[in-house]
């Protein structure tokens, strides 16, 4: 054997080998690739649920905050009506009209009755009624 046919043989079997590694390295990177891919996948799909999660929540926050300024609304606007209703009531209520009786060791006697404290016993006794009768 001459010395150029084993160095044609020792290329051929290089180039071979060469091939045949670079074949491999192009098999391990697609399956790479492909792993790569597919934990792209999964992470993108974890993120966005969670993301979704997140919108939910702030959605349904968002709607409770919005009924509870609702209700929050509505009852100080009832509650200036009741406030309403009793400033009203009392210009009507003079001291004079209004007695109560004074019981002392000596003698009970029929007094005048202040007419804002009339009015916050009455507001106590009454104020559930009235509300009923309003805001049916």
């Amino acid at each position: 054997m001459s010395v150029e046919s084993i160095l044609a043989h020792i290329l051929s079997k290089a180039d071979a080998q060469a091939k045949e590694i670079i074949a491999q390295a192009q098999h391990e990177a697609k399956d790479l690739i492909a792993q790569a891919k597919k934990q792209a996948e999964t992470n993108y799909q974890e993120i966005f649920q969670q993301e979704r999660r997140i919108g939910l929540k702030d959605k349904e926050r968002s709607i409770v905050n919005a009924r509870l300024k609702y209700k929050n609304d509505l009852l100080k606007a009832k509650h200036e009506v009741m406030d309403e209703v009793f400033k009203r009531l009392s210009g009507h209520l003079k001291s004079e009209v209004l007695k109560k009786q004074q019981v002392s060791l000596h003698k009970t006697q029929d007094v005048a009755a202040s007419p804002v404290l009339y009015l916050q016993d009455m507001r106590l006794t009454y104020e559930a009624q009235i509300a009923k009768i309003l805001f049916l």
